[in-house]
């Protein structure tokens, strides 16, 4: 009979078992070449590798860095964390299904990347407050991988607003990144408002964390004097 080149000619035909694949082996002092299986815990989420022995056992588990023999069938998964969503899985180099099978025939390399919500989206100070305005300023720092669909900001006067709640005010529903503002108006003179700002891809919202600013009272006209001219 014909074997791999993974294999060496044992003149008996013994049948070895390592407790993941069954193979046949050629030569008693060379014995099998085994594959290891490299891959590294992605932000974001999680890859696992399990295979099934010959005794029928599933979800048998394969660390990193762990060795199988040629031709050992193994199961690829990878799951993301809650706010993120996987967007690439190879392995060795190829696209890959999440929770398919792949037949060992070389050393393995596995990998995966996870998108996000958008990521560093901060307050900067507000400007050019009167009594009745003021400019909020924001930042996004990256939008997770996905397109951003909707960023701007929230206020109240409500301190510890939660997120979402108090006056929705939008700035842009396109793809951006980077410095961004909104002149808010018909404020009230004298009072303390709170602000979040915002910015919404296909995972989710992510919200910066509360700043506050304070409108200038208001300004009342100089007094003035009647005079009697009669």
């Amino acid at each position: 009979y014909s074997v791999s080149s993974d294999y060496t000619l044992i003149p008996t035909g013994v049948n070895n078992t390592d407790g993941c694949c069954t193979y046949y082996a050629t030569s008693a002092s060379t014995g099998l070449t085994n594959y290891t299986v490299t891959y590294s815990q992605p932000t974001g989420g999680s890859i696992s590798v399990t295979y099934t022995n010959p005794s029928g056992q599933t979800g048998q588990n394969v660390s990193s860095g762990g060795s199988v023999v040629p031709t050992c069938i193994i199961t690829v998964t990878a799951t993301a964390n809650s706010g993120y969503a996987l967007n690439t899985l190879t392995v060795n180099g190829g696209a890959f299904t999440s929770g398919n099978t792949y037949v060992v025939r070389s050393n393995t390399t596995i990998s995966a990347t996870f998108n996000s919500k958008p990521t560093g989206v901060t307050l900067s100070a507000t400007s050019s407050i009167t009594n009745t305005q003021a400019t909020l300023n924001g930042n996004i720092g990256t939008n997770g991988g996905l397109n951003i669909t909707d960023y701007g900001f929230y206020y109240s006067t409500t301190n510890g607003f939660n997120d979402g709640e108090g006056t929705k005010t939008q700035v842009g529903t396109n793809n951006t990144t980077g410095a961004f503002s909104k002149i808010l108006s018909g404020l009230n003179a004298g009072t303390t408002y709170y602000i979040k700002a915002y910015a919404t891809n296909s995972i989710g919202t992510t919200y910066s964390t509360q700043g506050s600013f304070e409108t200038s009272a208001a300004t009342c006209s100089a007094p003035f004097t009647l005079n009697d001219t009669s």
